[in-house]
């Protein structure tokens, strides 16, 4: 709660906007099949109709995300990639879902997903050059699935 005072009007919303996010992704992951997850995920605005971004509000996104969903309950990687791959879209900002597969190591079905901006990672400092990147999902997903209702978060 000290910490909390301490924050300005501006990082309290984003920590606001994340944590609601990141609850609303963790729950639709248990209840709603994946496809229909990122369909919503996705329905954000179009990046070549949205004013420009700061460069600042892509890292104050990326930085609520991810302090939230470190100490929120099943805020896996996933989890927080999707949430930060839904407010950047909002905010109309072009980037990619990226999952990667351990290449070695004690767990052979280590994975991790992380978000790209213009192929800049935008992790929470997990080393990601022990990863396999899979090919992307954007093209796979958004092609075979029909339109989403509009509205709503997800």
């Amino acid at each position: 709660m000290r910490r909390w005072r301490h924050l300005s009007w501006r990082q309290r919303g984003w920590l606001l906007r994340a944590a609601l996010a990141l609850a609303l992704v963790r729950v639709a992951l248990w209840v709603v099949p994946f496809r229909r997850v990122w369909n919503r995920i996705t329905a954000g605005r179009a990046a070549d109709v949205s004013p420009p971004v700061a460069d600042a509000d892509v890292e104050m996104a990326r930085w609520a995300v991810h302090a939230v969903g470190r100490r929120m309950p099943g805020g896996t990687c996933l989890v927080r990639a999707l949430t930060l791959r839904y407010l950047l879209g909002r905010l109309g900002v072009p980037c990619q879902l990226r999952i990667g597969v351990a290449r070695r190591g004690a767990n052979p079905l280590a994975a991790h997903a992380w978000v790209e901006v213009d192929g800049v990672p935008l992790s929470d400092g997990e080393e990601l050059n022990g990863y396999a990147v899979l090919p992307p999902l954007e093209a796979k997903l958004s092609a075979a699935t029909a339109p989403c209702m509009n509205g709503g978060i997800l």
